[in-house]
């Protein structure tokens, strides 16, 4: 049975258990009680997303306890300096089905609750020469020690999960395959990234391959967009983030606990923690860091030929090497703006829409021009989505290409169209279908001049008003009022009434 600990209580029954300044029962240790592994893991997820392990969890701290009925449970031992860990600790508890539990040594008494602000105590001790005995509200029960769960070895036997949304790493390690190390060397260095590499030895040797030939571990501090798709879609490549010193986890998942928080991770050594697969892979130990090298270095360097003989020119004049000019499809086309487009079958009705359409900025600047193939129309600075039929990119404000195209081989665009004898008063607008047009400057004509039609008006003759006729004015005089100028008012009205 458990009482209330009242206030100004100087003694209790619980051997090692004390007030704290405020009065609380509270022992050296703190204990939570888990029905199970899973319970206890997911207690230590939730702490170390908070809360380092480094000064309040032991390494013997985590005890796997049996009752007398031979129900097998898992204890987990803190030092609680203050009541406000504990408190903490409570919390934590009641979220995962665990209790808590306050003392020092062998008894554990209930910590407080609502019920009991300052704790309890016990009317009576277990007489059982237990390993551990606790004491709660709803049962009093010891327990023996099975086994003590070590922390190391359950952080490298959980397995990581899916991570919800993964996102890019600003930096990551990748994991090659042997045959594939020497490539991803080589096309690192001709990308430009900055990257150290060393080879770590294989995992235990199996029936299939007797002598597994060791692995590439490749570590990129700053890892661009466009490796990251090519590291995380080939196969034979594995990306990896670090979530604590020596701590790597495979990208795209997460493990259960927060490694950062954990203090089992040792001096100079890698853990990689593989994700969800095929089959189950337990966490690879590299004890002793490997030495890590540039990448640059391990590339062939490229050797001149010193013996080669000196080449000598034949003309001054420069070589002419004809090329076709060709449209090809470019992914930077979302960064143009459209600039002219092309109506094969305008309308009069498209026509006026624009006239309603723009303001009178853009009517201005928008200039057009009619000719056999269609009318064209220059508008840089019309609204997105206006302009309809075929539009353009301008490469210059007298080169137009389709849009979602572009020139190749990409040569200055004023230099092409000196090559191709274009005047300077005159566009070039090159056509999907291979046709190229050119047009005069000024045949375009504003697009407010060329949509202005008249309104139909009528003249209106003004009429001479005749003057009016000449009328007499009256002349008004006032007579005095006199003294009393209401009583002449009421003899009037008394001889109305009478008959």
């Amino acid at each position: 049975m458990l009482r209330k600990v009242a206030i100004h209580q100087t003694r209790l029954r619980v051997p090692g258990v004390g007030l704290d300044p405020r009065g609380i029962c509270l022992g050296a240790k703190g204990l939570v009680l888990l029905p199970s592994i899973d319970r206890a893991v997911a207690f230590l997820a939730i702490y170390t997303r908070e809360v380092s392990l480094t000064h309040v969890l032991d390494e013997s701290s985590i005890q796997l306890v049996r009752s007398k009925l031979g129900a097998r449970e898992v204890a987990l031992v803190f030092q609680t300096p203050t009541s406000d860990v504990l408190d903490r600790l409570a919390e934590i508890a009641r979220l995962t089905d665990g209790f808590t539990f306050t003392g020092t040594s062998r008894h554990f008494v209930q910590f407080r609750d609502r019920a009991a602000p300052f704790g309890y105590d016990v009317t009576e001790l277990l007489s059982q020469n237990a390993e551990l005995c606790l004491y709660h509200s709803s049962f009093s029960q010891a327990y023996e020690l099975e086994r003590r769960v070590d922390l190391r070895r359950l952080v490298l036997t959980l397995l990581p999960t899916s991570e919800p949304r993964p996102t890019k790493p600003d930096s990551a390690w990748v994991l090659a395959k042997p045959a594939l190390g020497h490539a991803l060397c080589r096309h690192l260095v001709s990308a430009r990234v900055d990257a150290r590499v060393c080879r770590i030895e294989a995992p235990a040797p199996t029936a299939v391959d007797t002598h597994p030939a060791p692995e590439w571990l490749f570590r990129l501090p700053a890892l661009p967009q466009r490796a990251f798709g090519l590291l995380t879609r080939t196969p034979g490549f594995e990306l990896f983030v670090e979530r604590a010193p020596g701590a790597l986890v495979q990208y795209g998942f997460e493990h259960p606990l927060e490694l950062g928080a954990c203090p089992v991770f040792r001096q100079g050594e890698l853990v990689l923690f593989y994700g969800e697969g095929p089959t189950w892979r337990p966490a690879r130990v590299v004890e002793r860091a490997p030495v890590m090298a540039e990448a640059r270095t391990l590339v062939e360097p490229r050797v001149a030929d010193l013996d080669a003989s000196p080449i000598r020119l034949t003309a001054n004049r420069p070589p002419r090497l004809p090329v076709r000019v060709r449209l090809v499809p470019t992914a930077h086309h979302a960064s143009r703006r459209v600039g002219a487009a092309r109506l094969v079958h305008p309308t009069p009705a498209y026509l006026r829409k624009l006239a309603y359409l723009f303001g009178p900025e853009v009517m201005r600047s928008t200039r057009i021009a009619a000719t056999d193939h269609g009318l064209f129309v220059l508008a840089s600075s019309a609204p997105e989505g206006a302009l309809l039929g075929e539009l353009y990119a301008g490469v210059t404000d007298r080169c137009f290409v389709p849009l979602g195209c572009d020139l190749a081989p990409r040569v200055d665009a004023d230099l092409l169209l000196e090559a191709m004898g274009v005047a300077s008063n005159q566009l070039v607008f090159f056509q999907s279908d291979g046709a190229c047009h050119v047009l005069d400057a000024e045949a375009f004509v504003p697009l407010e001049r060329a949509l202005l039609d008249p309104h139909p008006w009528v003249r209106l003759d003004a009429k001479e008003i005749s003057p009016l006729p000449e009328l007499e004015l009256p002349t008004l005089w006032l007579e005095p009022l006199g003294f009393r100028p209401l009583r002449r008012q009421r003899r009037r009205k008394k001889s109305k009434r009478e008959p």
